[in-house]
């Protein structure tokens, strides 16, 4: 059985290491404007073909230094339109409770998740100590920093991971984990200690220690923006 590292990495590594990095000027003389792209779909591989890029170019790269990169290209090409839309979207979302994400249904039925409340969408709020890590269209990672226990060779994190779509760990399927993982700092690498599986609130199976086994963390994943978290 995967575990939810492999799992999760499968959907933000997909993105990662398409091609060798150009500079951040040559890059940029290709950047469109989402506004000028004529369809959706070429909208979704412009941003792949940016995340693309920017994985490649910057080996340690977080959530913050994407949003950086982003802006700083969307300003210089004078993308008006999408800068207006995020700025609107940034004051919803200060203006609702912070600690509210959403759970949304696409108009094909299929499941994502959003920081901002549109149609068809419940919210879910966050339980007293936790905070959001991460929030993508496909899954959403909360963490609990007051659990972090720092260890000579790394730090234990307790974690939820609510996947929009259900996955199979052979013989059950899930679509949230809870887990207790240690990274190792030096060596990056992972440990899953212990892991609930549950599919739309009921368990569907329980990871013990004893099942566990050593992982090697791979660039570009959750797990490494877990461990740089962790080990900062």
């Amino acid at each position: 059985m995967k575990s939810i590292f492999a799992i999760i990495s499968l959907v933000w590594c997909s993105i990662a290491y398409a091609q060798e990095a150009q500079s951040y000027a040559d890059f940029s003389k290709t950047f469109q404007c989402p506004e000028n792209l004529t369809t959706e779909q070429d909208q979704k591989n412009a941003l792949q073909e940016f995340l693309t890029w920017a994985q490649k170019k910057y080996p340690d790269l977080t959530i913050a230094k994407v949003v950086e990169l982003r802006t700083k290209l969307l300003k210089e090409h004078h993308c008006d339109n999408t800068l207006e839309n995020i700025q609107e979207s940034s004051q919803g979302v200060q203006a609702q409770n912070s600690k509210r994400r959403y759970q949304c249904l696409k108009n094909n039925y299929s499941l994502y998740f959003s920081i901002v409340e549109k149609e068809k969408c419940q919210s879910i709020p966050l339980e007293a100590g936790w905070k959001n890590f991460l929030t993508v269209e496909k899954f959403m990672v909360d963490i609990n920093p007051s659990k972090i226990v720092r260890e000579k060779d790394g730090a234990k994190i307790w974690a939820r991971f609510y996947l929009a779509q259900s996955f199979s760990g052979g013989s059950f399927k899930y679509n949230y984990i809870q887990s207790v993982t240690k990274y190792f700092c030096q060596t990056k690498q992972q440990l899953l200690i212990q892991g609930t599986y549950r599919l739309n609130g009921a368990v569907q199976y329980e990871r013990l220690s004893n099942e566990s086994v050593m992982e090697e963390i791979e660039p570009g994943s959750i797990a490494e923006l877990l461990l740089n978290y962790v080990c900062k």
